[in-house]
């Protein structure tokens, strides 16, 4: 049997296990914490700062948020050669007596920033990239032939000079393998599989199935999730297996993704007078709770030029999101439905899709004093998060078409006395005054090797990420923006 000498791989120390550098100072400002009431500021260096990159600061969470230093270093080089056993036949895939230049993909991401970089090998398996200097950068190297080398993550390297990995040697790694197939013993072909490492969520490449259903993939010792998903367009439900991989310890995991026979659904999206036939729009079918399989599934399609969309799905409750164009009078509609096997085709029939309305409001100051020029944007929440921007008039008006539900609407005054201000609104309903803060004031000053960074864009988010306002930094780097509720 083909699987039975997989017993012979073997795991080895490489560099790129062993990189840390311990440093000086704080590049990157403070640890990153997603737990923190910590605050996070994306710096966007003007184009001509060829030496800067974008890169994340964060602040603690005690630092004094009205007077920031953010220093913006110049970027460091990370460079290497990624080298694997290559593979001789002898009844088995079993690992040769050479170590061979690996194509592989190189990411180096500091987690929870923009702070990144990422590059493939070259022929001869060299490598180098630049990021920008911190801690706490993760380091992951995915081999484009798994089957063969194991993919590796390594956490938590201080990168604050240039740092040269030398030889990465990724060694044979140990197998995973196993069948995928449905509820029935069908052996499932063609179905994609990878390995996700469980601490850093990084996935590796993906092989696929071969005609038995079988497949092998090479792991170091670690805590993984084995990914096991359709090829684009099939209907098979997308299942996670834990899987860890012991030291010296092959692993055989068979998947059973459960009950894969489909059933078609199909609809027609018009106006809402049903009088006219609505083309590409876009339809997302996602799975709420499938019937016969753990596993969950997205399939996204669109309509063609009648209005029409038919597709292959599996048995159960679903969630259907039918996404007009951006610049489209029609906003989007969202509804459930269920199919089920041994009955017919499942027809949505004539699905209307709503009118956009018309949002207006005016923006006052605290004092009930109108703003002009103050940048509004309506943020869709869920379908595709579609934003819709204007400014306000002399009169501190301003109006939007919007889809007929709930966004997230963010006012930004033009000057830093008042605060970036946020509400969830329902365009339907209407408002007629909308009030800025006075919030919190966020200031410092962005600085690159001792000199303010000038016309840099500042955005300061918190941890999660959100976006909660945008500045510009003037000629000597200093920056003033009020924020509200952070």
């Amino acid at each position: 049997m083909k699987y039975l000498l997989f017993f012979l791989g073997f795991t080895s120390c490489s560099s790129l296990e062993k990189a840390e550098l311990a440093g000086s100072g704080s590049p990157g400002g403070a640890d990153f914490d997603p737990n923190s009431n910590q605050m996070r500021l994306d710096i966007h260096p003007q184009d001509q700062n060829i030496d800067l990159l974008s890169q994340s600061w964060i602040a603690d969470g005690d630092a004094d948020w009205g007077d920031l230093t953010i220093e913006v270093n110049p970027s460091v080089s990370v460079s290497g050669q990624v080298l694997g056993y290559t593979v001789q036949p002898l009844n088995a895939e079993v690992p040769g007596g050479d170590r061979n230049p690996v194509t592989a993909n190189i990411t180096v991401q500091r987690p929870g920033t923009i702070s990144s970089s990422a590059v493939t090998t070259d022929t001869d398996g060299t490598f180098s990239l630049e990021v920008p200097p911190a801690r706490g950068y993760t380091i992951s190297i995915s081999p484009d032939d798994t089957h063969l080398l194991p993919f590796q993550v390594v956490q938590g390297v201080d990168i604050t000079d240039n740092l040269d990995l030398e030889e990465i040697d990724l060694g044979y790694g140990l197998p995973v393998y196993g069948r995928i197939t449905n509820d029935e013993g069908t052996p499932i072909h063609n179905a994609l599989v990878n390995l996700k490492h469980v601490e850093s969520g990084i996935d590796g490449a993906s092989v696929v199935t071969d005609s038995r259903g079988h497949y092998l993939i090479r792991a170091l010792p670690d805590d993984y999730l084995l990914c096991v998903k359709g090829s684009p367009g099939v209907a098979l439900p997308f299942l996670e297996v834990p899987a860890t991989v012991n030291v010296d310890q092959a692993l055989e995991l068979d998947v059973n993704l459960g009950n894969t026979e489909t059933v078609s659904v199909q609809g027609q999206l018009t106006n809402s007078e049903g009088t006219q036939t609505i083309r590409d729009v876009k339809v997302r079918l996602s799975s709420d709770l499938l019937d016969g399989t753990d596993g969950r599934l997205v399939i996204e399609t669109e309509t063609d030029r009648d209005g029409l969309f038919s597709r292959n799905i599996l048995p159960g409750s679903w969630i259907g999101e039918f996404i007009s164009a951006y610049d489209d009078i029609w906003g989007s509609l969202e509804l459930t439905f269920r199919v089920s096997l041994g009955g017919p085709p499942e027809d949505l029939e004539a699905i209307p899709l709503p009118d956009n309305v018309t949002f207006s409001s005016t923006v006052l100051d605290p004092n009930g004093n109108p703003i002009e020029g103050a940048a509004v944007n309506a943020h869709e929440m869920g379908f595709d998060s579609y934003i819709y921007s204007t400014t306000t008039n002399s009169l501190g008006r301003f109006s939007l078409e919007l889809p007929p539900h709930p966004v997230a609407l963010a006012v930004a005054p033009p000057t830093a006395d008042l605060a970036v201000t946020r509400k969830i609104v329902n365009p339907t309903e209407g408002m007629s005054e909308f009030i800025l803060s006075t919030g919190d004031l966020v200031a410092g000053k962005v600085i690159s090797e001792g000199t303010g960074l000038e016309f840099a864009l500042v955005e300061v988010r918190d941890m999660t990420g959100q976006l909660y306002a945008t500045t510009i930094t003037g000629p000597e780097g200093d920056f003033a923006v009020r924020i509200e509720g952070l």
